[in-house]
């Protein structure tokens, strides 16, 4: 979020709706005028209730949860690093056996916070960001049919016939895609995952 738009004129909301609407239920405060002592108490209840932070899933496995998770990697509103340690967390507390029967956690390269998008920064065109992450889970679910450790994001048009402009593998993590130096660099057939 831009610095300017966190500023308010004298009487507007602030323009930030969570710091209104969740935090303080009240359209005046700004980032630069709030109290925070004075919404502590909210503040803690929403921190209780909304961070992840316990590494033991063992009651969601328990009750047959399944879990897929995709971080995007140029996301800089919440920083794939905090996903990577949450997960590598998980793993430490319940070991890497536990872990594969029922979560599958995904790094999408290139893709930001904001609509789920992204720029390739050397040509400007649309990284690839659209994957059937609701097929994925119902496979496994209701099929038993565990998602691949490579799964395939595509960036195509918005029309029919909804032609497929590139592609590029989304892989598990820890691995990465890589570039094989053979093929169309806008094919997911030329990347490998890998460490």
């Amino acid at each position: 979020m831009n610095w300017k738009t966190l500023r308010a004129k004298p009487g507007e909301a602030s323009n930030v709706p969570w710091l209104n609407t969740v935090i303080a239920s009240d359209p005046s405060p700004t980032p630069l005028t709030i109290n925070i002592e004075e919404y502590k108490n909210r503040i803690q209840d929403l921190s209780a209730l909304l961070d992840a932070q316990n590494p033991d899933l063992s009651a969601f496995r328990s009750r047959g949860g399944k879990l897929i998770w995709k971080v995007n990697s140029a996301d800089y509103t919440a920083n794939p690093r905090w996903s990577y340690d949450y997960y590598d967390k998980i793993v430490s507390t319940m070991g890497q056996s536990a872990v594969n029967s029922f979560l599958r956690f995904y790094v999408a390269i290139g893709i930001s916070h904001d609509r789920n998008a992204g720029k390739n920064p050397v040509t400007n065109e649309p990284v690839p960001n659209y994957g059937d992450f609701i097929s994925l889970i119902d496979d496994w679910v209701e099929k038993g049919k565990i998602p691949a450790d490579r799964q395939v994001l595509v960036d195509m048009s918005t029309a029919p016939p909804f032609t497929v402009r590139s592609s590029l593998p989304m892989c598990r993590y820890p691995q990465y895609p890589r570039y094989t130096g053979h093929g169309n660099q806008k094919d997911a057939s030329s990347y490998i995952c890998t460490r």
